[in-house]
């Protein structure tokens, strides 16, 4: 059982724990250790140290995906996010919260996306566990598919099958999962040997500053929610509201991954990757993994179908399933449009 695996059958275990063997209410010391925001935002701080790290390597080629993944993320995502409100607020009636969180979800990251949006206007936590799990479960799916149609339809271009990964994919688990199985089935065909591993860099460095556009769409909502959706007339809300809300582990995500850059432009990104890559990756790897367990177990614990039942879970999953489908076919364009032209790795 890979990696992705394992997260998907802590969740089971938690969903198991949660809705068979404590139908009815789950112990007390259960709920206080089911700290789901607390574990993802760990895991992120120190995902930008160990992609921050694993770059210094490749500091040539991953400086052109650095500038190519912003334009690509920026492009895709000014049309994702109001696409996917639009669904699920006018089509399938959600309220204004469940689809601002379900939005972002679906639009963004995946689960990190969905607990900061929901952090940063102030949603019940019961929203962002339940799209979270609907997240998830679904990433299995675009997992299993997804790398078996891009190496089909995109071997003319690696790059792009890697970006498309990264663009459609949610959760950083399971995009750079897919990422690797789409590595791995493009570079075994006949003269594409050269690509691999980049269809996989390629798809982690795109879901890495995807991760990053977290910290500022959370700003703009909460600033929104705010300012306009719960501001009442004559009303005066404190500019320091905003900062309550802003989800500040995003802040500490950025700073792990540009400081260990600026070492790596300091001293050299050949001596500074030598030391980072085997002293801080594996470390780094290992409690980033042990903090995404704990979420996805969490995840698991707090999902009470009873409860999914209801507030009529139903419209949200059709809303994040036709939300998805459209969003992978847009991905599409901005990948080859941004990836296909790159020469091969030297």
């Amino acid at each position: 059982m890979g990696a992705d695996g394992i997260l998907i059958y802590l969740l089971l275990i938690g969903l198991f724990i949660s809705n068979v063997i404590f139908y009815k209410k789950l112990p007390t010391v259960l709920e206080a250790g089911a700290r789901t925001e607390w574990y993802i935002k760990t895991a992120i701080v120190l995902l930008g140290a160990l992609i921050g790290a694993s770059s210094l390597r490749y500091m040539t080629i991953a400086i052109t995906l650095v500038e190519r993944s912003l334009i690509a993320i920026v492009a895709a995502y000014l049309i994702y996010w109001p696409i996917s409100y639009f669904l699920s607020y006018k089509l399938f009636k959600l309220d204004n919260k469940w689809a601002a969180t379900l939005a972002s979800g679906v639009s963004i990251c995946g689960v990190s996306a969905a607990i900061a949006t929901a952090a940063a206007i102030g949603a019940p936590s019961i929203i962002p566990a339940t799209v979270s799990s609907i997240i998830v479960l679904f990433a299995v799916v675009e997992l299993v598919i997804l790398p078996f149609v891009a190496a089909s339809i995109l071997k003319w271009a690696p790059y792009a099958a890697g970006a498309w990964m990264g663009l459609s994919v949610k959760t950083d688990g399971a995009a750079a999962a897919s990422g690797a199985l789409a590595d791995a089935l493009i570079s075994n065909q006949p003269g594409l040997a050269v690509y691999k591993t980049w269809v996989m860099n390629t798809a982690v460095m795109t879901k890495v500053f995807i991760d990053i556009w977290i910290g500022l769409w959370a700003f703009i909502l909460a600033v929104i929610w705010l300012m306009i959706v719960e501001k009442k007339p004559g009303q005066k809300v404190p500019a320091i509201m905003i900062w309550f809300r802003f989800p500040k582990f995003v802040l500490g995500y950025i700073s792990t991954w540009l400081i260990l850059w600026g070492v790596g432009f300091t001293v050299g990104a050949v001596v500074a990757s030598k030391f980072m890559v085997g002293g801080i990756t594996p470390q780094t790897e290992l409690f980033r993994y042990f903090f995404f367990a704990l979420t996805f177990m969490s995840i698991g614990l707090v999902t009470r179908f009873r409860t999914l039942a209801e507030i009529k879970a139903g419209r949200m999953i059709i809303a994040y399933v036709v939300s998805l489908i459209i969003i992978i076919f847009i991905a599409l364009g901005p990948s080859i449009a941004f990836f296909a032209g790159l020469p091969p790795p030297k």
